[in-house]
């Protein structure tokens, strides 16, 4: 991920006007004190509902006005960290947010599997949000992998005013089309929800099962051989939390299901575009 949002940089400044000498500036970062960097840990940051996400805002120590790049994940904003520092040292103010109902966010996290989320909504509203920032330009790109990327076009397809550019780094027009010619392997996906979705899940809700994801990881390498070679695929959700099984069965039963298709939100994505993908990457409609 770390090469390949390299890239985002030079071509994201040429939209929002960041200054040449910053691009070369992030390829020589080290240390926050070197680059004179500040945080701010888990800002509140106000939805429509009245929802509170979190977001860590890196920028520049420097007093100026700087453009904004927003990332918003599932999987712990701790992980767009090092990222973050490297473009607040280009000159830019990061906002690096946890979506709804994921880790330090307030709210009920809804699953990609439902079609109408608040995904788009609060995309929508954090970007306003990050365009007042103190010291911000008023102009806010978005950039990301797989999930992250997909959150951007939910977020895009909104049209907020002050987005001017995105960065959707992996993410196929059909998520659910998957692994192979027409065909979805549903132990990778599975192998996905139980280590990197569900932890968080259980640890927010106090139910009993694995808190981490390494722990989720580490069972699932114990007990997948059971589960794949013995247990019928519609039982599989079965071994998850209950209020888990609902998303995780529909998936299962239909893998045609279709909510994460991308172009229904289209026609209304005005805003450019770096749209970076791999000859090896696991989904079909990257290409």
């Amino acid at each position: 991920m770390k090469s390949r949002l390299s890239a985002v940089v030079p071509v994201l400044a040429l939209l929002l006007n960041a200054s040449a000498s910053g691009i070369a500036l992030a390829r020589d970062t080290k240390t926050d004190a070197e680059n004179a960097i500040v945080m701010e840990p888990n800002v509140a940051v106000p939805m429509r509902d009245g929802t509170l996400l979190r977001a860590d805002v890196f920028r520049p120590a420097a007093e100026g006005s700087y453009p904004v790049l927003m990332a918003r994940t599932p999987y712990n904003k701790n992980g767009l960290h090092g990222n973050a520092r490297r473009f607040a040292a280009a000159g830019y103010i990061v906002v690096c947010q946890d979506a709804r109902g994921r880790f330090e966010s307030d709210g009920q996290w809804e699953s990609f599997v439902r079609f109408d989320t608040n995904d788009g909504r609060d995309g929508y509203d954090t970007v306003e949000w990050a365009a007042k920032l103190p010291g911000s330009t008023g102009k806010v790109g978005t950039f990301g992998v797989s999930y992250n990327a997909f959150l951007q076009w939910r977020t895009a397809a909104e049209a907020p005013p002050s987005l001017v550019c995105m960065s959707a780094h992996s993410i196929p027009a059909r998520y659910t089309d998957l692994e192979g010619p027409g065909s979805i392997k549903p132990g990778r996906r599975l192998q996905w929800w139980f280590g990197s979705m569900t932890p968080d899940l259980r640890k927010r809700s106090g139910a009993p099962g694995t808190k981490t994801n390494a722990e989720g990881r580490d069972l699932w390498k114990k007990e997948s051989d059971h589960w794949l070679h013995f247990v019928p695929w519609l039982e599989l959700p079965r071994t998850f939390w209950e209020e888990e099984t609902e998303a995780v069965h529909a998936w299962l039963k239909d893998p045609s299901l279709d909510p994460w298709a991308l172009q229904e939100g289209v026609p209304n994505v005005t805003v450019p575009n770096l749209n970076v993908i791999g000859w090896f990457d696991h989904c079909n409609g990257n290409l």
